[in-house]
């Protein structure tokens, strides 16, 4: 919820998503609205081998990814693409820092028509 407030705060229009299937279905949907992702890795969607950094990836290949994680849990491999690494626990600065290191220079938030 933090994380989302501080997005919110920032200007941008954020789709937070409850759980794996949810954010499928949503990027499924409005891919084309999308110019950030943030996503837990190792994620498994339902019981499918497929986690969901990679789903969201395949999706959405061209549109800038952070995958956070624990530091004290397995290491999942990283999609493809440009993706930057947060680990769990962060700070709100570190957050900020990084979603702004992970935008195109000088990208303003864009909101849905």
């Amino acid at each position: 919820m933090l994380a989302r407030k501080t997005l919110e705060n920032m200007g941008f229009l954020v789709q937070a998503c409850s759980n794996p299937v949810e954010t499928v279905r949503t990027i499924e949907s409005e891919a084309a609205y999308f110019d950030l992702a943030i996503v837990p890795s190792g994620m498994p969607i339902n019981d499918m081998r497929e986690e969901l950094a990679h789903r969201v990836r395949t999706r959405l290949p061209s549109v800038p990814m952070i995958v956070t994680r624990s530091p004290d849990g397995d290491p999942a491999t990283l999609p493809p693409g440009e993706c930057r690494v947060l680990d769990v626990p962060f700070s709100i600065a570190d957050f900020i820092a990084l979603v702004k290191a992970s935008l195109p220079h000088g990208a303003v938030p864009r909101l849905r028509p």
